[in-house]
């Protein structure tokens, strides 16, 4: 079997009452105490604690890959790669992946944007769809409305008139 390794590289301490820089770990029987195989291991770097590098971790340059790993800046990788002749190539190689991450993410942005101004068109033009079939609702209401008041104020002119008619009829008995 061929060993499995797991790296595991954090920006916090894992285990906060026993700080470590680069650890090491193996699974084993919690009874015996017996290692279970040197084939499967996880090793976990943290990045906090570049201060707690061992003789031995600066001898594997660890703590330069953790200052590489912790760097923001190209400033910061440029002047490890000054230091450590590996690094410039390194330094090199991701700087041009994160150009091409850069162009990636920028595509991805101008797609998104595109798509968001897709969904706002299409959901305004479903608001003035839903909206004119309202407004046209609400038109052939109004219509029909103005149409029972018209017959309404017909009817009532009616009455009046007749109302007028027969009070005529009173006065004209009356005097």
């Amino acid at each position: 079997m061929k060993p499995v390794h797991q790296i595991g590289i954090l920006n916090f301490t894992l285990f906060e009452d026993a700080p470590e820089f680069y650890a090491n770990y193996e699974f084993l029987n919690v009874k015996s105490l017996r290692s279970y195989s040197d084939k499967l291991k996880l090793s976990v770097l943290d990045l906090t604690r570049i201060d707690l590098a061992t003789d031995e971790d600066k001898a594997k340059e660890l703590d330069y890959w953790a200052e590489l790993f912790k760097s923001k800046t190209w400033e910061e990788i440029r002047m490890l790669a000054e230091k450590e002749p590996i690094f410039s190539e390194v330094a090199t190689k991701v700087q041009k992946l994160s150009k091409e991450e850069k162009i990636r993410l920028q595509c991805l942005a101008r797609e998104d944007y595109y798509r968001t101004q897709q969904d706002f068109h299409n959901h305004y033009k479903e608001q003035l769809k839903a909206l004119d079939k309202a407004l046209t609702e609400k038109d052939k209401a109004l219509t029909e409305k103005d149409k029972a008041l018209a017959e309404k104020d017909k009817a009532l002119a009616e009455q009046q008139k007749k109302i007028e008619e027969l009070q005529a009829k009173l006065e004209a008995k009356g005097n």
